[in-house]
């Protein structure tokens, strides 16, 4: 990577640049090596192409509003809002990865995040029989009568966390989780969000703010990369090396002034 100062390193006109150029080598990926193959037609490669198709739209997105923060502060905002998406996507995927050399508790990890939609569309049509029955015949595995069956448990961003056995693997959801409380205080209102919303228009707050989005999109991409290498490309590839080299830049980024808080 280019020698810059700590100034320079920290411009987000910069880091969105590489976040495009990242969701860029994705993409990369997705068309020349997971499409070319029939992986991605059945689980568990079809949940891992479509989280990562997710997770690449949402950082294509984002790359505009990030390399603009620095001079249009309420972007922070939308940004908060899209970055936490992808943490919940970090979550779920790896939630299944803990358990990919287990193929039947893989599945089964899969099924749960599969089925909550199910779960979801069945209980708010409480009332409507005739909806009720249409998702029972849409998915008669999910249910035993006209009950949702107890053994697909259902999922959230905590659940995976205590469900998670690898060390390393509950280390990254602690930052992720972190991060995606944070942001969830713009999604839901309370007596946080004010503040928030407010933060990034003052520069103690606008380098707070700046900082949360930098540690998020490298975790993200930290994400990102695990299920690349451990899914798709198993080989030394230079797509990958590159943006093993953007999350590691994004993640060093030092913000000296937080230390004298």
């Amino acid at each position: 990577m280019e020698q810059l100062d700590q100034t320079e390193k920290r411009s987000s006109k910069r880091v969105g640049e590489m976040v495009l150029t990242f969701a860029s080598l994705i993409t990369d990926i997705l068309e020349n090596d997971v499409l070319e193959g029939t992986a991605y037609q059945k689980d568990p490669g079809h949940f891992y192409y479509t989280v990562l198709h997710k997770l690449r739209n949402v950082l294509d997105a984002s790359s505009f509003l990030i390399a603009n923060l620095d001079g249009k502060p309420h972007y922070t905002d939308s940004t908060y809002l899209l970055l936490r998406t992808c943490l919940f996507d970090v979550a779920n995927l790896y939630f299944v990865l803990d358990k990919s050399e287990e193929k039947e508790i893989e599945q089964s990890r899969i099924d749960r995040i599969m089925f909550d939609h199910v779960r979801a569309i069945y209980n708010s049509a409480k009332g409507d029989e005739e909806e009720r029955t249409a998702v029972r015949e849409a998915y008669p595995d999910c249910f035993n009568g006209d009950k949702f069956k107890k053994e697909i448990l259902p999922v959230n961003i905590i659940i995976t966390l205590n469900e998670i056995d690898s060390p390393s693997l509950k280390n990254e959801m602690d930052f992720i989780i972190h991060y995606y409380n944070i942001f969830s205080k713009i999604e839901h209102n309370g007596t946080l969000s004010f503040d928030i919303l407010h933060a990034p228009y003052y520069p103690l707050g606008k380098i707070r703010a700046t900082s949360r989005i930098y540690a998020a999109i490298g975790t993200i991409m930290k994400g990102i990369v695990v299920l690349i290498r451990h899914v798709w490309i198993h080989h030394e590839d230079k797509r990958v090396e590159t943006m093993q080299a953007f999350m590691a830049d994004i993640l060093e980024i030092e913000w000296p002034e937080l230390n004298q808080l």
